[in-house]
């Protein structure tokens, strides 16, 4: 049964989140109106980053980007979506969703804007998991940080942050590879 907006934001008032969940991917299933499965897809990426389900909300913005028509904005949610898999630990999810935002028609400025964006996102998960003291994970992003395009004022600080963390993990091998011990 074909449902409008309006009658779904209606029904969810009334529930809790999991049984929003389960009730929006019912629903999905029978919708053929874009507006509508747009819609369900976009309040079951906000449920499920809510409920921590990082991975999961990535998908359905992959999902909600495939069915708009607007290249800025398709821009926007897998750049969302790439955002999403970082902080559900699934790089090479979050790579293709990357990969999808420059398919379209895009100025050099757009570009260098979704790279810095991109960054940013694994430093501030890498600095969360730190402040957390989840340091292996923070390294996993530090060193996945080094291999994208970076300058070199970047480059240093997060060599600066893999040496802290190496030395504090007891990682000697991968400390001297990174150049410990050198200034000593």
């Amino acid at each position: 049964m074909e449902l409008r907006v309006s009658e779904i934001e209606a029904k969810l008032k009334a529930m809790g989140d999991y049984v929003k969940i389960d009730y929006l991917n019912r629903i999905l299933k029978d919708q053929t109106s874009t507006e509508v499965r747009k819609f369900i897809l976009n309040k079951l990426a906000d449920l499920y980053a809510d409920k921590g389900m990082y991975s999961e909300s990535g998908k359905k913005l992959l999902s909600v980007g495939d069915l708009t028509l607007k290249q800025s904005e398709k821009n926007g949610l897998y750049l969302r979506a790439a955002g999403m898999f970082v902080k559900s630990s699934a790089y090479i999810d979050s790579e293709e969703a990357l990969k999808k935002a420059f398919q379209g028609e895009l100025s050099v400025k757009e570009i260098n804007s979704m790279k810095s964006a991109y960054k940013e996102m694994f430093k501030k998960q890498a600095e969360e998991y730190e402040k957390i003291g989840k340091r292996n994970k923070a390294v996993e992003l530090y060193e996945r940080l080094l291999k994208l395009e970076i300058n070199d004022v970047e480059k240093d600080e997060v060599k600066k942050k893999l040496l802290n963390l190496y030395s504090s993990l007891g990682k000697i091998r991968e400390f001297r590879s990174l150049g410990g011990f050198e200034s000593s």
